[in-house]
């Protein structure tokens, strides 16, 4: 008889999780007494909350095929879009592995299966993230190939003449000297160098991507600002500004401006490290210069220093985290710094590229919000 009740007991917690799905499909409501998922009322409220976010990223879309279309350029939808699922697949999967592992150490029940699937579909609102997430999901990866396919039109839309000056400003704003000079008695390190190298990559494009999957899959009604900040970021300063500040920047200052280069004792440094130990910085930077030169049309490709996307992205890392917990405020804050110190140190940008950026991204970000935030505070979470 126990063994008979134990069959049906596992039957029956089976059969409540196959049903799952069909009961949300059906309209039922979740645990958490949330809306009904997988039908047309759902769907349209969550259009209506991001409209803005829909309508400037279609807008952002449409202009920059009319601008490639006009200057005879090829136009790409498609450049991120595998590298963005392959890694919003990757990072589901282990959200979702944590979430499990974490409910099940703290609670220990008797039906881990009926239990994990509750918690998935009713406290965490699996259904209605993987809804909400739509939009950004689809739109965010052509944000970006918008972004890149206007960015290698730059110097055929207007001609990188703004070094020269940003080199002055540079030196006017720091007391006579360039920002790399005064970095580097505390920086002209390998070791040091090394580590600022590896920072200034890596650590960024995880960033931005964990940027982008926490604010695509997070109920924080306050996601709208942070979707429609990114897009116009790229939009506002990696395009139409980097178009009317057209510049390089000190890493192909010689290339394209006549007389001394002050930023030659620095890329004289960092050639002989990258000749030891291949320096990131170095490495992509001719990377980019062949795509420049070749035209091609690829991810990442695109030479614009003013402002700079790389402190951009980090300013808005800070303000998502500024109020989260102390630690994030704190981490991103360190490494905001860091990016700021690295663009520098590595020829990147001037210095100033960075400080436009901060200027620049808190503006937009303040913008939005006083336009967004009232429209969405009466969302629930």
């Amino acid at each position: 008889m126990p063994a008979k009740i134990s069959r049906l007991k596992i039957e029956r917690d089976l059969m409540t999780i196959l049903s799952g799905p069909a009961a949300e499909h059906s309209g039922h409501r979740d645990a958490a007494g949330g809306h009904r998922y997988f039908s047309v009322r759902p769907m349209l409220k969550i259009l209506r909350d991001q409209f803005w976010f829909i309508a400037v990223a279609l807008l952002y879309m449409l202009i920059a095929f009319a601008v490639t279309q006009v200057y005879g350029q090829k136009f790409s939808v498609w450049l991120y879009s595998r590298l963005h699922l392959a890694l919003y697949l990757n990072l589901a999967v282990a959200f979702l592995v944590v979430r499990i592992f974490r409910t099940l150490r703290k609670h220990r029940p008797e039906r881990p299966l009926r239990f994990v699937w509750n918690d998935l579909m009713g406290d965490y609102r699996v259904p209605r993230r993987i809804l909400n997430a739509l939009p950004a999901l689809a739109l965010l990866p052509f944000t970006l190939s918008a972004s890149t396919s206007i960015k290698r039109l730059i110097p055929t839309i207007a001609p990188f003449d703004w070094d020269g000056a940003f080199a002055r400003i540079d030196a006017l704003v720091h007391g006579g000297y360039q920002p790399w000079e005064l970095l580097q008695p505390l920086l002209g390190d390998p070791v040091i160098t090394g580590w600022i190298d590896f920072a200034y990559a890596s650590p960024w494009f995880w960033m931005l991507v964990g940027m982008q999957f926490w604010q695509t899959f997070t109920l924080d009604p306050r996601r709208v600002q942070f979707l429609v900040t990114f897009v116009l970021c790229w939009a506002l300063l990696g395009n139409v500004l980097a178009i009317f500040f057209s510049s390089v920047g000190p890493v192909y200052f010689a290339n394209f401006v006549d007389g001394p280069n002050p930023y030659a004792p620095l890329m004289a440094y960092l050639d002989s490290l990258s000749a030891s130990s291949q320096l990131i910085a170095r490495s992509a930077q001719e990377y980019l210069w062949e795509k420049y030169v070749t035209h091609d049309l690829t991810a990442g490709v695109g030479i614009s220093a003013m402002p700079s996307l790389h402190i951009s992205m980090g300013f808005l890392f800070v303000l998502l985290c500024w109020r989260a917990h102390w630690a994030l405020r704190a981490l991103s804050t360190t490494y905001l710094i860091i990016l700021l110190i690295g663009s520098v140190h590595l020829g990147w940008h001037y210095a100033i590229d960075g400080y436009v950026s901060i200027l620049a991204t808190a503006f937009i970000w303040w913008a939005v919000g006083r336009a967004l935030i009232p429209r969405s505070a009466d969302n629930d979470p």
